[in-house]
């Protein structure tokens, strides 16, 4: 086991950082790899790859939950097929830099209704590919 104040995402690359991710992610207790992946998840349907991998970069998995902010995108449709879970987000616009949820703010929030799609079967999946 690594404890989340060890575990550190480093990378050069978009791809190196999901590296990182990946084989730091089964190192971690059930309950920092299940908080882990899940913001992982948010990241990637709020920023895409390369946002999300600019957001982790360089961080310890403590910082990244530590500063975590849900971002609260509302999917498109949502349901379950043969007892997996999905939801469907639309794609990003390349022109918004950030799809936080500024519901603290009072504004209303400037991401989509709905993206690309991302299947959960309750295990917290990787994400579209």
């Amino acid at each position: 086991m690594i404890t989340p104040e060890a575990a550190v995402i480093a990378g050069d690359t978009t791809e190196d950082v999901f590296q990182a991710c990946n084989e730091i992610g089964p190192r971690l207790t059930l309950d920092a790899r299940e908080t882990f992946t899940d913001i992982r998840l948010d990241y990637l349907a709020a920023y895409g790859m390369n946002g999300a991998s600019d957001r982790m970069r360089g961080k310890t998995v403590r910082q990244i939950i530590d500063e975590y902010v849900p971002t609260n995108i509302e999917p498109r449709e949502s349901g379950e097929i043969d007892g997996i879970q999905y939801s469907i987000y639309s794609a990003l616009d390349p022109a918004v830099e950030s799809y936080t949820n500024s519901a603290d703010s009072g504004e209303p929030s400037d991401a989509p209704k709905d993206r690309a799609s991302r299947f959960d079967n309750g295990n917290s999946t990787a994400g579209p590919r």
